[in-house]
């Protein structure tokens, strides 16, 4: 398989199955965690024309999934240059080291947004970690079946 096509095809599941995890830790929390819809929050709450964008678009969808296939193939670009093996462990490492990325991201677009989602930052941030985590996890299966 192609280096383009073990990108995409890992970067998509994982990031399904990532955003699968936050949606079901919205339902069961009460509170929202659901990346795509605060992407859009983030980006389209800045607007002054706000009636077009509403908060389950695709546009957040879409930047979502773009940020996870490109987690992907920095990744693969890594592993190219560092001989980096893959395992289990560097997966678990690779993710709980993007979901403190995310963390860094996420809190500075809140603190410069004149209007920020309202969520549990905590939790949230928790939750990303998590999240990543697993990500970084099915990645990795992707990646060595691919």
């Amino acid at each position: 398989m192609s280096f383009v096509s073990q990108i995409f095809i890992a970067g998509i599941f994982a990031t399904i199955v990532m955003t699968f995890f936050s949606y079901v830790l919205s339902f069961f929390l009460k509170s929202n965690f659901k990346e795509p819809q605060i992407i859009n929050l983030i980006i389209f709450k800045t607007l002054k024309n706000q009636s077009y964008v509403k908060r389950h678009d695709i546009y957040g969808w879409i930047i979502h999934f773009a940020v996870g296939i490109l987690f992907v193939a920095v990744f693969k670009i890594i592993r190219i240059y560092f001989l980096v093996d893959l395992t289990y462990f560097t997966g678990f490492i690779y993710g709980f080291f993007g979901g403190i990325l995310g963390v860094i991201i996420y809190a500075l677009a809140f603190a410069v947004h004149p209007n920020p989602p309202v969520n549990n930052r905590i939790l949230f941030y928790c939750q990303l970690v998590v999240g990543h985590i697993i990500f970084g996890l099915v990645m990795l299966f992707f990646l060595r079946h691919l």
